[in-house]
This record gives structure tokens, sequence and C-alpha cells, in this order.
């Protein structure tokens, strides 16, 4: 599915904010999520803090970066109420990245977000973690204890977006991150989780560039799910909601031609199912009048479309002259298909209509209690509510009730239309006429 996604696009989006300064902070960013932190005054670090940090720092100058992260780690656990700690996280996270030690390194930036909200040097850690996920998306190996390469880790890269956008969701690094996800979720194949990405980027950022080709790469997506007219439309009714909506809000965007082709594709795919599904009701279950209701839906859908021009000349040639469909072999052993009459219509609707109650009563919570020894349990209903539930007389309210029992009939049920018609002959006029076998 990479040939929907823009590799260009996406990497050019991530060079553009990694070197375009630092990200916003408002209520709604990592600095705000943890409240119970804001009002946490952090204390001054005591000489052993301090002595322990210059260690530290020495550590790192002279090339030993393992000593240097333990220290660091050693001042952040020790001494977590002061204000070394986040800067001794915020370097340790660090020297992790240098070493290739992903993973390690998002958990010191994550913890610095989680437990010190307030920290200045807030936008740098979210950079950083932003850096870390594309390297990891860029085909970057983790290296174990900082010297043992190991293998590319897309998964984590996807992790690490996400955890981009939880910290810091008003960020301008947040639809960069979720148009990330989708590129590599595309690319292994996972394209639930590509869309899923799509999606929140659509809705939670309208305004951002890359939402016009997010609309793109959506409808995408959902057109290469679609197996055929034969199948089922969802993603079909899917891609073309979003090339729709692309049309719609950028109306003046140089893709418009393009987008306006594979739009009519897919109103092509979806007026040739409803043509099929005319089809089988003519010829295979006797039924024009559902025929002509998928064919009218067909030259609705796409009028242009082949499939609308021979709706159309169904339509004219076979229904409203009143022309049988050709029997099969089957007919021929067993008979043509018969209709259901209005009075089977009518059992249908009732028996739907019951079990529909039945599953509302076997659904409302403590109406009986669990065990073997079952007690019906009474409950109160406003008075408004009492005429609703006197209807139906039963020691037990799941005891099936006849369709036909009085009781039952004061369920409202729209009754079809009854004028003129013999209740035991099929639904529709009498279409096939003296052609009838």
């Amino acid at each position: 599915m990479t040939k929907y996604l823009s590799l260009p696009l996406a990497l050019f989006a991530t060079t553009m904010f990694l070197f375009s300064g630092c990200a916003t902070k408002d209520e709604h960013s990592a600095e705000y999520a943890y409240a119970v932190n804001l009002g946490k005054e952090l204390l001054p670090p005591p000489p052993e803090a301090q002595t322990l940090m210059a260690e530290a720092e020495a550590a790192e100058e002279a090339g030993k970066l393992g000593r240097a992260t333990d220290l660091y780690k050693k001042v952040a656990a020790d001494y977590e109420d002061t204000s070394l700690a986040p800067e001794a996280l915020y370097r340790a996270g660090l020297l992790y990245k240098k070493r290739h030690q992903y993973s390690k390194a998002f958990d010191q930036f994550s913890a610095i977000l989680a437990n010190y909200p307030s920290y200045s040097r807030f936008n740098e850690v979210i950079n950083e973690e932003f850096e870390i996920a594309s390297s990891l998306m860029e085909g970057k190996r983790p290296y174990y204890f900082g010297v043992i390469p190991g293998f590319k880790n897309y998964k984590e890269a996807i992790k690490f977006f996400r955890g981009v956008v939880d910290n810091a969701p008003s960020s301008e690094y947040a639809p960069v991150a979720l148009m990330n996800i989708a590129l590599i979720s595309a690319k292994h194949g996972k394209d639930t989780d590509a869309i899923d990405a799509l999606e929140q980027l659509i809705d939670d950022y309208p305004s951002s560039i890359l939402a016009p080709g997010a609309h793109i790469q959506l409808a995408d997506l959902y057109a290469s799910l679609v197996q055929g007219p034969a199948y089922d439309q969802g993603a079909t009714k899917e891609a073309i909601l979003y090339y729709q909506d692309f049309l719609t809000l950028y109306p003046n965007n140089d893709r418009v031609p393009e987008v306006e082709a594979k739009l009519k594709k897919m109103r092509d795919i979806e007026a040739r199912n409803r043509k099929e599904i005319g089809d089988f009701y003519y010829a295979r279950r006797n039924n024009p009048e559902a025929a002509r209701i998928f064919y009218q839906e067909a030259i609705t859908t796409a009028p242009e479309s082949k499939a609308a021009a021979e709706s159309e000349q169904m339509i004219v040639a076979k229904l409203n002259k009143g022309v049988p469909a050709r029997r099969t072999w089957v007919d021929f052993v067993l008979g043509r298909y018969k209709r259901k009459t209005l009075k089977e219509y009518q059992e249908d609707e009732a028996v739907e209509h019951y079990e529909t109650e039945e599953f509302l009563l076997r659904s409302t919570e403590g109406l009986v209690a669990e065990g073997d020894d079952t007690e019906w349990v009474e409950e109160s209903f406003a008075p408004d509510q009492v005429d609703e539930f006197e209807t139906i007389e039963s020691t037990n309210p799941f005891d099936p009730l006849d369709p036909l029992d009085p009781a039952f009939n004061e369920f409202p049920i729209d009754p079809l239309p009854t004028d003129n018609i013999d209740p035991n002959e099929p639904i529709g006029d009498n279409w096939e006429g003296e052609h009838r076998f």
C-alpha cells in the first residue's frame, strides 16, 4: 500500500518540523497533562547532588558515556525532588540516544514529561522524542548496551510517534507524527492502523498542511481494499466519502483533477454493484420490483457510467414491458422462485418486532437475579411507562409470545398497505401477465 502514501511528503514534513524551531505549548500539551506536578516546587539541590552531577559531566567530557549515563540516572533517582533531577534525565536521554539505545532514551524523556511538566526544556524534550521515532522510521538499528546492533524496529517507531502525539497533542509535531504512523503502517500491510492514524489527523488537525494529502491517502487506502462490484461495498463508500470531502474542502487544490478521476472510478464500481444486485433479483428471485429499485440506484449513483446505461436498458426493454427473466435449469426442475405474499411479509415483520422486544427484556439490568433459585425482581416504573408493560401478561417475561395473541398486537407495527390486495397473492403487480409459464 506504499504507493498510496507519499514518502517524500512525509520526509519533507518531518525535516521541516525538525528544523523549524520549538513546538507550541498550551493547556492541551503534556506540560499541562499532569496537574498534580504543576504545583510541585523543586528543591534546591544539596551539595552531594551537585558533586554527583559534576562527576557525571566530567565523565561525559572524558568520553566515558556509560559511566556518565549511570551517574546522571543516579542523580535523578536519589534527588528526584530537586531541580537537578529533570536535567539529569535529559542528559541521560541524550547519551542513550547518542549510543543508539533509543528505547532507553525515549524512557528518560517520557519520565521528564510525566514527572516534571514545568521543565524549562519541554520543547527540546518533545523534539528529541520525535527525532528518535524518525530515526527508527528511517531504518536505523538500535544498539544493545550501546555496542551490539539489533534489528530494525518499525513497531517501536510507531510506538514512539504515538507517544509524541499523546505527550504533545497540540504541538506542530503531532500531525506529522500521525502521518508517519500511517506511512509505516501502510508500508508493512497494517491498513487498519494507517486508516486510524489518517482519520485522527483529519479529525484533530483539519488546519494542518498535511490534511489535504491525508484525505487523498485515506481515500486511496480504502480504494485499495475494494475487491470489485460483486463484494461488499463498505470500502467503496468510504473512499467516495473522503474523495468528496477533499473536493468540497479544497476546491482549488492542484490535485482536484486526479481526485475527480478516482471518484468517478469508485462511483462506477458502486453503480456496477447496484446493477448486479438488480440482475440477481430479476433473474434469480422473480422480483422485478426489487430489481427496478437497484437499477434506479445504479443510474443515480453514476449516471454516465456503463452500468447506468445497462440498467436503463433493462428497465426499458424488460421491466416496463413485463418480460420475465429466462428460466434457468433450476427453474425447470423446481419451478420459478416463489415470491412472498402480503400475509407472509406481515408475519415476518411481526416476528422480527417480537424478537426485538424479547431482546430488550432480556437486556434489562436487574430484572432477574443470577443462580438456580431464580426470583423475579419487581421494578418500579414511572406512571407513563406502566401501560407499555401491562400489555404483556406472563408469569415469566421470557415466555414466548404468540404473534397472533391480542396482547402482542398492542405493540405498534406499521401495517403494509392492503387496499385492493389479495393477502394470498405475491406482493406487486401481476407483472408476468400472459408471459407466465
